[in-house]
Order: structure tokens, then sequence, then C-alpha cells
């Protein structure tokens, strides 16, 4: 039994990923698997397609249930409409999606032609996520994105006219040298739509990115800690002054708008992902695509799915992730943590008050991260799965 169930909105179905791993220019940040090959996509769709095809010729003849179609990358919103279209039939054979199905791409509105999003909304789309991160051409400029503020505005306001009404956008704060008055721009401005959804991140310096090795090597300086906490305290309340609830750690919504795709990730629900990079969970395992177009593609023409690696989920794995996933949205379950797998949280907290009990909170029989201790959430997660280890865990 999966604890985490119980903190979804929604009754439990699958969710769908589909990852296209194209995009006009990679920026120095991100470490998503992508390509700037453009030329390949054609010949993409059509190994995509046979992808769909290897996993349906695994399945049992049962229609698998899902209400969840999120295409990211990448830049998506690069396909022209008929491509999504022969994805959509070919998912339409394996998966029986339900009526009210969030079906998302993502889209960069430096690369988004306007001229198809009123046929993606012909085809079904009802969401777009539209990666604007900043509203200061500088900072856009910095992160190498290939939009201007004036263009990302243009985007969304082009959206709104063609009648969509579930809008997310994606925006990062802690950028060096980033002063209040500029992310205070970046927010409101994005505020000043109204929108839906909102996915606000603090920049990380993941490992491999150009990013990185700038910092590395002292070319650029990382913003220090105090002023990203005071960006993130703003952030915090000019969402609650708008009325947004902070479901998640980073996710903000207005009245039940919530990311019902991601939801999946965060409540150990079942999901299927599709092309390179691309992860699974099929309530038993996860597995993952190769992250490399070449090695995805070779197994697919030997008729093998490009499945890199496979991980079962013991109970260790399930206490660990139920806690991490747990603090970030909705709570950790407390009772079946208890019942099922013999871990008293709440127990455990007490014994150790000057790291926890300060940052952590009952809340209706789950524990949650107190609102003032947000910020470090991960700081809280890393600490509290080493201590459950350390005492529980072998």
């Amino acid at each position: 039994m999966y604890p985490l169930l119980e903190n979804s909105p929604y009754p439990p179905a699958a969710g769908v990923y589909i990852h296209i791993p194209f995009c006009v220019h990679k920026c120095n940040y991100c470490d998503f698997y992508s390509i700037t090959k453009l030329d390949k996509i054609p010949h993409f769709i059509q190994t995509l397609l046979q992808e769909i095809e290897l996993f349906a010729k695994n399945k049992d003849y049962r229609k698998i249930e899902a209400d969840s179609i999120f295409i990211g990358g990448g830049t998506p919103s690069l396909l022209e409409p008929q491509y999504i279209e022969l994805i959509l039939k070919s998912l339409n054979t394996i998966f029986d999606f339900s009526v009210d199905t969030e079906f998302t791409i993502e889209a960069n509105p430096g690369a988004t032609e306007n001229k198809y999003l009123s046929e993606y909304k012909q085809l079904g789309i009802n969401r777009l996520s539209f990666g604007v991160q900043s509203f200061n051409d500088d900072e856009l400029k910095f992160l190498e994105r290939i939009h201007t503020a004036k263009e990302a505005q243009n985007t969304i306001e082009t959206a709104i006219n063609q009648g969509f009404d579930n809008i997310s956008l994606d925006l990062i704060f802690g950028l060096p040298n980033q002063t209040m008055e500029k992310w205070a721009n970046t927010l409101q401005t994005a505020l000043s739509y109204n929108l839906q959804h909102y996915s606000i991140y603090n920049l990380i310096y993941e490992e491999g990115t150009r990013l990185t090795k700038d910092l590395n090597s002292s070319k650029i300086n990382a913003l220090p800690e105090d002023m990203e906490e005071e960006i993130y305290n703003y952030t915090v309340q000019e969402m609650q002054n708008k009325n947004y609830k902070q479901y998640e750690i980073s996710n903000y919504n207005k009245e039940n708008y919530f990311s019902r795709h991601n939801i999946k990730y965060w409540t150990h629900q079942e999901y299927y992902g599709f092309g390179p990079s691309s992860h699974s969970f099929d309530g038993k395992k996860r597995y993952w695509n190769f992250s490399n177009l070449n090695k995805y593609s070779e197994n697919i023409y030997k008729n093998q799915l490009p499945i890199e690696d496979i991980d079962e989920l013991d109970n260790d794995k399930i206490i660990r992730e139920t806690i991490m996933l747990g603090l970030r949205f909705g709570g950790v379950p407390i009772l079946p943590l208890k019942d099922i797998y013999q871990v008293d949280l709440l127990d455990l907290i007490s014994n150790n008050e000057n790291l926890f009990k300060r940052h952590l909170e009952p809340n209706i029989n789950k524990l949650i991260i107190s609102p003032s201790s947000k910020f470090i959430a991960n700081e809280i997660v890393i600490n509290l799965i080493k201590y459950i280890e350390l005492k529980i865990i072998k």
C-alpha cells in the first residue's frame, strides 16, 4: 500500500508523459535531456510511435485508465499539430482516457508558433505550461532563453485570447546578482495575468550544466542564501495576497487548478513515459528510458523497449519516498506509516526536539513542514530520512 495515495485530490488513475527531446537552443542551467538537431524530429516521431506500439504488445488486452497527458521536453511546442495528432491516436490504443483528462503541453515563448495554439486546442490540449522564467530581459539573456519579456507577454495574451483557461507559468528566482526589485517585476507581471497556476523555483546548479561549470570556475557567484530566502518569503506572501494556495513547495494554484499530472509523481500513482529519458511507474517498479536518442532508437529498431534500468520499490524505499514526497505535497500520513511500516513519526520527532520539532508539526493525522520552514524543506527532508534510516531502516 502507498500511504500517499490519500493525498491526491483526484481518484487514482494513470498519467502519460511524452518527452520531446528537441530545443532550438540548450539553456546553460538545464539538465533535462535535449538536442538541437531539429531535422531529426520527423524520424523521431516515427520511432516514438513504434515505442508506444511495442509497449502495447507487452501489455495485456485491458486498456489502462488514465486522466492526464503531459508532453514535455525539450520544447514540445516545436511540434507541428499533425505530430501531436499522431501521438494522441497511438496513445488511444492503449489508454482509456477520462472525459476530463488534463492534456498539457510545455511551451517556450521564443519557440511557440502562435498559429499552432488554436490547432492544439482543437486536438484536445486544454492546459499550457509556459517556461517564461523571468520578465527581465537581462535575466533571460543570462539564462540563455531565446525569448524576450515582451515575447513572453505576447504569447500569454495570445493563449488567453485563444480561449485557454488553464495556463501555468514557470518562473525562476535566485539568479546571481538578482535584486528584489527585479524579482518583484517578474512576479507582479506574472500575477497581472491572473492565471490558474504558477510553478516558482529557486535556481538549482545542476551537475554537468554549463552554469554549474561557471559557478565552480568563479565566473559567477551564487546569490547569498539570506537574499534568496528574502525573495522566497516575499513570493509566498504575495501569492497568498492574490489568493493562490501553495499546495506544493514550488507550486501555487487558484481554486482547483492543480497540476494533475505532477500529482501522480507526488502520490505514488501510476505513470507511463515515452521518449528518451522518460520515467515510468507501474505501481510496483520504476523504470526509465535511455537518455540518448541513438541508444533509444537502436533498441526500438530491435523491437525492444528502450529501458535503461529498473528499480523495484521495497518497503524501505516506500518509507523514504513517503516522507520525501509527503513533506513536499499534502503531508506525511502518520497512521499508515505506523500501522503498515511500523514507523512512528511523532515518537521519533519527540525524541529529537531540536532537530525536528521546530520545523515539523502534526496536522489532521499528517506531518507537515511548518510554514516558516518551507524554504529549507530539502534540508529538513534529508535530515529526517537520515535520522529514520539510523533508527529504523537497515
